[in-house]
């Protein structure tokens, strides 16, 4: 999954002030599942919040009484802020609504934009692709008018993979390559990256495998330029997958160990199974068995610690036919299979 959002800024403006004071003993998040904190510890932020949520609930009733659309924008924003952070993800998503309403009377652009994000994001998220692209195109239009030619030029990608999950393909190559223009002109060094990684899964999905790979090379180079450690592994992963599928064993490899390495060191143990497989299938390539099961093994100890079923599952298969390939019929003792 790629997903680039906007960035975390501080939103304590016209907010009632009673509310303030426990938002920001909270902490807000202002990017669908990432939080920011806003001075005490996680765990004790968490503990306010739904003392936070009932203040926000009393100061939303005493202003839908009056005509302040700037407080009710600022107060359905930051309550529907608190109720995304406990998982009241649809009780979240009609304040939002709500702060769009008012944020519109106002053109306070800068929530509008925020709100049409998240909105776009979880219906992305729950595969409603039409709902998802009607936001994203909403959220672009707010960007523009905010003025922020990065977030723009995001918002530009990620309606391209609205259209790609809707299998328009021709809309979601002009999006990608426009967010890559875009980027490149203004010199947005830092998601550039992520842009071309867009572009590089559209030619993956549609087939085109050497452009694909141009790409992913593109987004490595821009990613080492940023310095940006977690998107670099990532493109060696992509890499090293394609130029697998491609047969170029000998080129494949050192990206799949460089990877390997990378996210062991950032800790990045459940991307680290998908390299471990990559490893597995060139080792299988080459005809090394035993350490394309142990590559194997590797991958589902890793799954099965996370309780990641619909992977374990998929890496049972796959130990199954390596087993068999190797004429292992018994179940290892080594293995903690589970129901």
């Amino acid at each position: 999954m790629h997903y680039y959002g906007l960035p975390l800024l501080p939103c304590f403006v016209n907010c009632h002030p009673v509310a303030a004071t426990y938002l920001a003993a909270g902490g807000t998040t202002n990017r669908i599942g990432y939080h920011h904190a806003a001075g005490s510890p996680a765990v004790e932020k968490r503990k306010k919040y739904p003392e936070a949520s009932l203040v926000f609930n009393r100061t939303f009733t005493q202003l839908s009484t009056g005509s302040n659309a700037q407080a009710l924008t600022d107060c359905c924003y930051h309550w529907a802020d608190c109720l995304l952070t406990q998982g009241k993800t649809d009780s979240a998503l009609l304040l939002f609504e709500q702060a769009i309403f008012h944020g519109k009377k106002v053109r306070d652009y800068e929530k509008l934009m925020f709100a049409y994000s998240v909105l776009g994001e979880v219906n992305r998220l729950r595969g409603h692709h039409r709902k998802a692209l009607a936001y994203n195109l909403e959220c672009a239009r707010f960007c523009q008018l905010f003025g922020d030619q990065s977030q723009y030029s995001s918002r530009l990608s990620i309606i391209g993979s609205n259209y790609l999950g809707l299998l328009r393909t021709d809309s979601a190559y002009y999006y990608y390559r426009e967010a890559v223009r875009i980027k490149t002109a203004i010199g947005d060094t830092a998601l550039l990256s992520i842009a071309f990684d867009h572009l590089g899964v559209y030619y993956q999905k549609i087939g085109e495998r050497g452009k694909a790979t141009e790409a992913y090379l593109n987004s490595l180079k821009a990613a080492e330029t940023a310095g940006n450690p977690a998107q670099i592994s990532t493109e060696l992963i992509n890499l090293a997958e394609i130029l697998l599928e491609e047969g170029q064993l000998a080129y494949a490899r050192p990206y799949a160990e460089r990877a390997l390495l990378m996210t062991d060191t950032l800790g990045l143990h459940f991307t680290q199974g998908r390299v471990l497989n990559i490893l597995s299938e060139l080792s299988n390539a080459t005809g090394q068995e035993t350490q394309r099961i142990a590559y194997l093994e590797q991958a589902l100890r890793i799954y099965l610690d996370r309780n990641n079923q619909p992977a374990i599952a998929i890496q049972y298969l796959r130990l199954a036919q390596a087993y068999t390939h190797k004429g292992i019929l018994q179940k290892p003792a080594i293995l903690p299979f589970r129901a």
